[in-house]
């Protein structure tokens, strides 16, 4: 059985792969097919204009969730192609940052987007924390052997001690609801997501699984921006089942 990784081969794993995705983002273009690639978690070969065979995920994981990863490529190359389909002149290959200017305008579902947006400095509202300067990574790769030296010591002179639960602990984590919007019959994801004190990114991930939030459906705009009704927001909020 493999063991874990520490705190500082975790901290090491996410500077390796910032650098990564700095480093397709300081190419001057990338295809369509490239974009979809990466934004799926996939490695990309410079001016790819179909998906390859064989496949190397960014990140390195198991070959199990390729096809998870797959189908996500596939579904955004295919919305690439829906969106451009009354465009006169189709983009053959456009500037990284364009590609993922037109991700955000898409509400393209991708866990990889706020990655790709951190390492270009242009995070949003994002819970991820990837790109990490080179002497603040260094330092916290020392705290984190430091950590271990301690806990190791402690777990050495007394394994059986336990720290004490805190009570307010989880309750400083959690997410406090936005007030629902007054005199709003619609809201932007971002809104939805906070009058249900959840991430936008999981309402997002269960709307592109079943066509809607537990049941609450969205209106898609034209241009693919998606609204949900307020007063879906209060049904669930009252605890009301709604059938998906």
């Amino acid at each position: 059985m493999s063991q874990s990784k520490t705190p500082a081969e975790r901290v090491e794993a996410r500077v390796r792969l910032d650098a990564t995705l700095v480093g397709y983002l300081a190419l001057e273009t990338w295809t369509p097919v490239m974009g979809a690639l990466l934004l799926g978690g996939f490695h990309a070969p410079h001016g790819a204009i179909e998906i390859p065979v064989d496949l190397l995920t960014l990140d390195n994981q198991s070959p199990n969730i390729s096809t998870r990863r797959i189908s996500a490529t596939r579904d955004i190359l295919a919305q690439w192609i829906d969106w451009h389909e009354d465009a006169v002149e189709v983009p053959k290959a456009m500037h990284p940052h364009d590609f993922l200017r037109w991700c955000i305008d898409a509400e393209i579902e991708s866990e990889w987007l706020d990655p790709f947006l951190d390492a270009t400095g242009s995070a949003r509202l994002s819970d991820s924390v990837l790109h990490i300067p080179g002497d603040v990574a260094k330092h916290a790769v020392q705290m984190a052997q430091s950590v271990d030296v301690i806990l190791s010591r402690l777990d050495s002179v007394k394994p059986d001690l336990q720290m004490p639960v805190d009570a307010a602990s989880p309750a400083s984590t959690a997410r406090s609801p936005m007030p629902l919007p007054a005199n709003r019959a619609q809201l932007s994801t971002d809104e939805f997501a906070a009058t249900l004190a959840v991430a936008a990114q999981s309402v997002r991930k269960r709307y592109s699984e079943t066509g809607s939030y537990f049941g609450v459906r969205p209106v898609k705009l034209p241009n693919r921006r998606l609204l949900w009704p307020a007063e879906g927001v209060k049904r669930l909020l009252d605890g009301g089942l709604i059938d998906e």
